[in-house]
């Protein structure tokens, strides 16, 4: 099952898309802990392109791809920024990080789902994430 959604860039949507995904996540009888965790990587990544990708531009929009499929579920966050290089990100967990305002949404991404990677043009970001569970055969 593959389902894409889009929404204006627009703090006030992502509520309504995160319900949305989390009602598909429901239907695919994805193991409790496993939706948490997309859930919660979900909402870093959409507010992510909608902050730091869009730079909050009503006229740009954040698109959602998400597919589950056997025992995976893949998650697909674009935007339509400038793009940026994730190697000059700055480790949220280093002493001299610890109390900066932001930083730490990807950082925490990276610690819920299984694989992580990010593309990124002059032209928008995607990052793409996915998570595996063991499916118990009856």
């Amino acid at each position: 099952m593959t389902e894409e959604i889009s929404i204006a860039n627009d703090p006030q949507h992502v509520q309504e898309l995160i319900e949305i995904t989390e009602r598909k996540i429901i239907e695919a009888s994805i193991p409790g802990e496993i939706a948490d965790d997309v859930s919660i990587a979900l909402l870093e990544a959409v507010n992510n392109a909608i902050i730091h990708g869009n730079q909050r531009n009503f006229n740009k929009n954040v698109t959602v791809r998400m597919t589950i499929a056997d025992s995976k579920i893949e998650l697909v966050v674009s935007d339509e920024g400038t793009g940026f290089d994730p190697s000059q990100l700055e480790d949220p967990s280093q002493p001299e990080n610890i109390f900066r305002p932001s930083g730490r949404g990807l950082f925490f991404i990276r610690q819920l789902m299984d694989e992580v990677e990010i593309n990124s043009t002059n032209t928008g970001s995607e990052i793409v994430m996915r998570k595996y569970w063991f499916r118990h055969e009856a």
